[in-house]
């Protein structure tokens, strides 16, 4: 930080830097292997192997031990350059320069460390090529790019009386996205009846299926075909370059009116922006969501009246091309990626009351609703859907309660109509209460406090389904803080989730499962986000 004091106005600079290296290193499934080391797949009688026989051929030995990987290397830096007005003037000024510069390099492996197979894979199909994989990784993805945001702003605040003061902004913003994805996918697994361990044997092949798996059509966004590298770390590998821009004119917009010192009544709108994405990392065909807006628009009053202060809010977001994630099948994976939503909107009440009945003694209650809706429809077009239209992956074909199917079924998935569902991780209500008293002694002071905490249910995609549901929740907090005097030290004792109650920290998407153990149809196992488990905790706190 730095500032310079100017006759009638401040310039102040911001700055900053930052990186680390985080390395996620740890079984695939469930952060945990099986005891099961090895396991042998019995020969299909007449079969290949069965015919060669040994030692030409034997029973195939499975060893499922897999490592997973991820790693991150993030570096930022930012440069603000502020101007603001210091007179004591009707009209006064902000005006902001803005500069942010992020580099990314994220590789995930999945690996197969005791099965050779994968080592040395066989191409897809003739003509293709399959270079050897020393690695032993049957998954690689990665993503490596810089991205680079750039901004103006500018706001005038004009006092027309004592009361009433208008507000004006605008913002103008230009973000650049440039950036490297690599990819590879071998598969060691039943391709087909004659390609299969039990026709086959320990003669099956892994079959390196990267050049059919991703994707070399042409699009917005993608400024070079997917080319095949063979040298560097991932030898093998499929790299393809992504390079794109997008800026907006965002603003703002209010009036607030002060009738006296207890009161304040305002109105304000807002226009919001956010940049482009990339679906990167995987070499997909769909590699770009489009810039996403938000209209906001919000009334307010804030009113002090003695000990209890009341604060509400009143709001309506009228969302375009809402970035939402969504899970989509590529080839043999299913990835995630950010879909735009033509128009949804969420609108709602903010309650927040604060009371001090007696002096140490403090009640504050917080009450949220935010009601969501997707309004973009889906319908049938010279008999194709046609709009907002999305297939579920936890039920690709839209036989589970509630779904709602449009249009003819495309192979083995059917989309659905979303108009009408939730958006992600919105819960409707959220309630947050808080009680402290403070006792005071010549030594220093204690604060015994107490909060319950209540979220409503919320779901993890677009698709409004119990499967898809984190359920309504609650939690309870205690803490004490003895704080010295001159506040030079504090002593923090707490202890959250007192009651050891399971928490949904977010909804979690539902994994699909094609064939259950023990048998029955498609269905979907939910999976869960929670929060930590009973806590506690103390901590010392010095200042210098």
């Amino acid at each position: 930080h730095y500032t310079h004091h100017f006759d009638g106005f401040d310039m102040k600079y911001i700055g900053g830097y930052s990186q680390y290296h985080y390395n996620l290193h740890t079984a695939y499934f469930n952060n945990d292997n099986s005891p099961v080391t090895s396991y042998q797949i019995p020969l299909a009688p007449g079969g290949t192997c069965a015919t060669l026989g040994a030692p030409i051929c034997s029973p195939l030995t499975v060893r499922p031990r897999q490592i997973f990987q991820y790693e991150a290397h993030p570096n930022w830096s930012s440069h603000e350059l502020d101007f603001s007005s210091t007179t004591h003037n009707a009209l006064q000024w902000i005006g902001r320069l803005y500069r942010y510069d992020e580099f990314d390099n994220n590789p995930e492996t999945f690996q197969e460390p005791d099965q050779p197979q994968i080592g040395a894979p066989v191409p897809v199909a003739a003509g293709l090529q399959a270079p050897p994989n020393p690695s032993l990784n049957y998954l690689l993805l990665n993503y490596q790019d810089h991205i680079a945001s750039t901004g103006i702003f500018g706001q005038l605040d004009w006092k027309v009386t004592d009361q009433i003061k208008l507000t004006g902004g605008l913002r103008y913003t230009f973000d650049e996205k440039h950036g490297q994805e690599e990819a590879r996918y071998i598969v060691f697994q039943d391709l087909s009846a004659a390609v299969s361990a039990e026709n086959l044997g320990s003669l099956l092949p892994a079959v390196d299926i990267t050049p059919i798996q991703v994707s070399s059509a042409p699009g917005k966004g993608i400024c070079s075909a997917p080319t095949l590298q063979t040298t560097g770390k991932y030898a093998g590998d499929f790299v393809r370059c992504l390079k794109d821009h997008s800026s907006a004119f965002t603003g703002t917009a209010g009036i607030s009116w002060t009738p006296d010192s207890d009161t304040l009544v305002y109105g304000r709108y807002n226009r919001g922006y956010k940049a482009f994405g990339f679906n990167a990392g995987f070499i997909g065909a769909q590699v770009e969501a489009a810039p996403e807006y938000v209209d906001d628009f919000e009334v307010g009053l804030k009113k002090t009246m003695g000990r209890f202060v009341l604060d509400v809010d009143a709001f309506y977001y009228n969302y375009k091309d809402a970035q939402i994630p969504i899970g989509v099948p590529v080839g043999a994976i299913t990835v995630t990626e950010f879909i735009n939503i033509p128009r949804s909107i969420s609108k709602g009440v903010e309650f927040t009351a604060i009371w001090n009945p007696i002096d140490n003694l403090n009640f504050s209650l917080v009450y949220g609703y935010d009601d969501t809706s997707i309004r973009s429809g889906c319908s049938v077009v010279n008999g194709a859907a046609t709009g907002s239209c999305f297939v579920d992956i936890a039920d690709p074909g839209a036989t589970a309660v509630g779904a709602r199917p449009v249009g003819p079924a495309l192979g083995a998935s059917r989309v659905q109509a979303v108009s009408g569902d939730e958006l992600p991780q919105a819960p409707k209500n959220k309630v947050a209460f808080n009680t402290n008293y403070t006792f005071k002694f010549d030594p220093g002071d204690l604060t015994l406090s107490a909060s319950y905490i209540w979220k409503d249910k919320s779901y993890a995609s677009i698709f409004t389904r119990t499967y898809d549901e984190a359920p309504s929740w609650n939690q309870v907090d205690l803490r004490a803080t003895w704080s010295g005097n001159h506040n030079k030290y504090e002593l923090v004792a707490y202890v959250r989730n007192v009651f050891d109650t399971l928490g949904y920290d977010a909804a979690a998407a539902a994994y699909p499962i094609a064939a259950p153990v023990g048998g029955g149809g498609f269905t979907q196992a939910p999976a869960y986000d929670l929060t930590p488990p009973r806590t506690y905790g103390f901590e010392v706190h010095y200042k210098f």
